[in-house]
């Protein structure tokens, strides 16, 4: 065998016993991957959230629909709104408005009165601000006529969350003003919703001067 034939011969069997290279990840590289991925996820959180918050708040707008709904085909059948609490002649609470409204709302009633935003389904959440000049009087009902500021200017239900401490679905101006400054009204950022006279709904920022706010309640003042 000649000298170039072994020398080949030596090269080929230094190449098959080289062993392959290991494939290694320097620590910078290992760095990158940790500190490049959480990135993305990172940036899609709040657009995630903001998103989800929109659908609620729009499912909540449209639950509030089926029950403005529900109170007009209430008036369409008796002529008036229903009274915020009926009581007996001792004083005691007979019905409450969404009791007498309860047989125009969809099979679940309990689910429609409630925010889908609220740790329980069951909690109602739309309540009749009482006052005698407002839509909801003391012991009286209102007709659609009795509204002469405008029915589209003028709150039939606002949007409370939470125990009031008041009677079911009632809520005193006075209370409702304590948690419209407070900011705690609903479980929306930034106001809550409103159903007007007219069958539509409008989401009120928590910035509305409170003298139109509570223009925007009474019923007959020429304002």
């Amino acid at each position: 065998m000649t000298t170039i034939e072994n020398e080949r011969r030596d090269d080929g069997l230094r190449q098959e016993a080289a062993p392959p290279r290991p494939n290694r990840i320097g620590v910078r590289g290992v760095m990158v991957s940790v500190t490049v991925i959480p990135g993305p996820v990172a940036t899609l959180v709040p657009g995630i959230q903001t998103a989800r918050g929109q659908s609620r708040r729009a499912e909540c707008a449209h639950h509030m629909r089926h029950v403005r709904i529900a109170l007009h085909n209430h008036a369409a059948m008796f002529g008036r709104f229903p009274q915020a609490t009926t009581r007996d002649a001792a004083g005691r609470p007979v019905s409450t408005w969404r009791s007498d409204v309860a047989p125009y709302l969809p099979a679940d009633p309990a689910n429609v009165l409630a925010c889908p935003c609220e740790d329980d389904p069951n909690d109602a959440v739309f309540r009749a601000v009482v006052r005698d000049d407002f839509v909801w009087r003391e012991g009286g009902s209102v007709a659609i006529d009795d509204v002469t500021d405008g029915t589209s200017n003028t709150i039939m239900l606002v949007e409370c969350c939470g125990d009031t401490g008041e009677m079911p679905g009632e809520l005193t101006f006075e209370a409702f003003m304590e948690r419209f400054r407070a900011r705690d009204l609903s479980c929306h950022p930034g106001g809550f919703h409103a159903a007007m006279v007219d069958g539509s709904t409008r989401f009120l920022s928590y910035d509305t001067d409170p003298k139109v706010l509570e223009a925007m309640f009474t019923i007959a003042a020429e304002d």
